[in-house]
This record gives structure tokens, C-alpha cells and sequence, in this order.
């Protein structure tokens, strides 16, 4: 989550991950280099709510996936797309 000052990423698949939060100060540092959530805790209480707002109850748990076929390469698929045997 964004906002004009600071920049929140969220691990929201992790039990803690309020903790785990990262934190950067937008104004101070643009690149996004130095993690500051020890000293701003405020942005990720705002983050959490925003994002429970739509998503739901946090953390997301995604129980119903089931993987359906084995992983494939893009070449497994190349004579599909290529029009070849």
C-alpha cells in the first residue's frame, strides 16, 4: 500500500505480518533502500485497514488451490504455438 509519504509492503500470507511489515519513507527515501517501520508504526495499522476494507480478513489463505497438472516449460507448448509437430 502507497500513500504521498510512505510506501507499506505487506506479507499478508504470514500469520505475523503486521510484524513483518516493511516500511519506507517515501519523502526521505524515494528508492525504497531503507526499511523504517520500527519508528512508523501508524502506516501499517492505515495499510491493514485499507486492505481489510476490500480483501477481507487478513492473513489470506489460499486452502482451495489445487495444482491440476504438473509445471510445464514454454517449450513443451512451442510446437502448439508454431504451427509444428
Amino acid at each position: 500500500m502507497r500513500d504521498d509519504n510512505f510506501a507499506v509492503h505487506l506479507p499478508v500470507t504470514e500469520a505475523d505480518f503486521a510484524a513483518a511489515a516493511r516500511v519506507y519513507d517515501l519523502r526521505a527515501d524515494p528508492r525504497e533502500e531503507d526499511d523504517v517501520a520500527g519508528g512508523h508504526r501508524e502506516p501499517i495499522v492505515l495499510a491493514v485497514s485499507r486492505l481489510e476494507s476490500f480483501a477481507g480478513v487478513l492473513p489470506l489463505t489460499f486452502s482451495g488451490y489445487q495444482q491440476r497438472a504438473r509445471a510445464r516449460s514454454i517449450r513443451t507448448f512451442a510446437p502448439l504455438r508454431y504451427g509444428r509437430d
